[in-house]
């Protein structure tokens, strides 16, 4: 299952929650069932995506999906940068570019999928959780 990027994060909660989709994907979930956040769907698996300022809508705090112990805070400033890295699972070399408003935080994120210098040789957000999920702040090309 893939959660694709979003220039609404919370509002594509609150779409996900009414079509009854968090159902589905916890159980997609619970059944060891494989799971990509890529750039907002990365955010969505996570605790909480608060946007203070109103960039994406009105002011305030979402609840996420709750999969990943991340939390975002959505702020003016915007990154966006050519990416390499190298799959840990299957030695790949993937390709692509970040690019988002904010910062991620948590305990979820000491566990990198795809490990990306960022210059001071820290591993940034894309992280490998157990039980298949794999998610990303990152848009990736092949």
């Amino acid at each position: 299952m893939i959660l694709p990027g979003s220039k609404a994060t919370r509002t594509e909660l609150k779409l996900i929650r009414r079509e009854g989709w968090e159902i589905d994907i916890h159980a997609h979930v619970r059944r060891d069932g494989r799971v990509v956040g890529l750039c907002a769907g990365f955010q969505i698996l996570g605790r909480v995506v608060r946007d203070p300022l109103g960039l994406e809508g009105p002011p305030g705090a979402t609840a996420g999906l709750g999969l990943l112990e991340i939390e975002t805070e959505i702020s003016g400033d915007k990154r966006l940068v050519d990416i390499d890295a190298r799959d840990r699972l299957s030695g790949c070399q993937v390709t692509g570019y970040e690019m988002h408003m904010g910062r991620t935080t948590g305990a979820g994120l000491a566990r990198p999928w795809l490990p990306l210098d960022d210059g001071a040789g820290a591993c940034r957000d894309i992280v490998r959780r157990p039980r298949r999920r794999r998610q990303s702040a990152r848009h990736l090309r092949r």
